[in-house]
């Protein structure tokens, strides 16, 4: 009981800083996963990427669903959307969705993309600039539409100097042309890793159209690896021998294993010293 106790208030800490950071996130994206544990039990993966004011990425597990009836693309809505309204997370800072691609993702009409999109354009955010990498209208072949479609917007910020600015958004165009002319900026861009180009040496205050474009694009997950590494470490957690697990304790045990936050453990024990301490009076 002890040590279950003790998981919970280590993951309990995680998910206030996640709480608390969220407020600090200018974009993030989602990746979303599903898949059966030990007892059947459909557990859809819901993982948030951001980046902040700062370019500072960051990938957490947002929630772990245990969805114990059905799952649909209105189940998993209600999920994902309960998740992210608990953690704070804004629908205009939504920048990316990547799902496995199964119908119930990615269906038409009652697909959690398409019914995520409706929820969007009625809460008015219709001009949020989304860009959905593998949350797909139709199977593997559409994957390679879709990214033919943002090879522009993919370009821009992984090879800015090989672009014609007319091939650009309006924009975007002149702040590219200026990027363009800087030498020191060309040298830069060749000698230091992607991150660390746009982090340390494109100005905001210049080029403020071209941050945000690839704060976007950075921000995107690039697949569902991330939830597929979650059930591999699932199915040790809650193997055959280990079945009475709660849906909390499983959620909890993979929080805590799946982070990359550094625990405040000097916060999370304090209380527990005082509580000992005064036991001992």
């Amino acid at each position: 009981m002890t040590i279950s106790r003790r998981i919970e208030n280590l993951s309990t800490d995680l998910k206030l800083t996640l709480e608390k950071r969220a407020s600090e996130f200018q974009y993030y994206s989602l990746a979303l996963d599903e898949s059966t544990d030990a007892t059947d039990t459909a557990q859809l993966a819901v993982f948030v990427r951001r980046i902040d004011s700062k370019f500072n990425l960051t990938e957490e597990l947002a929630n772990l669903h245990s969805l114990h009836d059905k799952t649909t693309g209105v189940d998993i809505y209600k999920a994902v959307m309960n998740g992210i309204d608990a953690i704070g997370l804004k629908l205009n800072n939504l920048c990316g969705v990547t799902t496995d691609g199964t119908p119930s993702m990615i269906g038409k009409e009652r697909g959690f993309v398409a019914l995520l999109e409706k929820e969007r354009i009625n809460s008015g955010n219709t001009g949020v600039y989304a860009i959905e990498i593998n949350s797909l209208r139709k199977e593997f072949e559409n994957r390679f539409k879709d990214l033919r479609s943002n090879i522009v917007n993919f370009a821009i910020f992984s090879n800015p100097f090989s672009l014609e600015p007319i091939e650009l958004p309006e924009h975007l165009q002149l702040e590219l042309v200026d990027m363009q002319c800087n030498q020191d900026l060309k040298a830069k861009f060749n000698d230091v890793t992607l991150i660390d180009f746009y982090q340390k040496y494109l100005s905001s205050s210049d080029y403020p159209n071209l941050i945000k474009h690839c704060k976007m694009m950075a921000c995107l997950f690039g697949s569902t690896y991330i939830c597929e590494q979650l059930f591999s470490q699932m199915k040790l957690v809650k193997s055959k021998c280990r079945t009475v697990l709660t849906d909390r304790h499983l959620e909890d045990t993979l929080r805590i294993a799946t982070t990359d936050m550094e625990q405040n453990i000097d916060h999370i024990v304090r209380p527990m010293r005082h509580q000992s301490s005064s036991m001992s009076k």
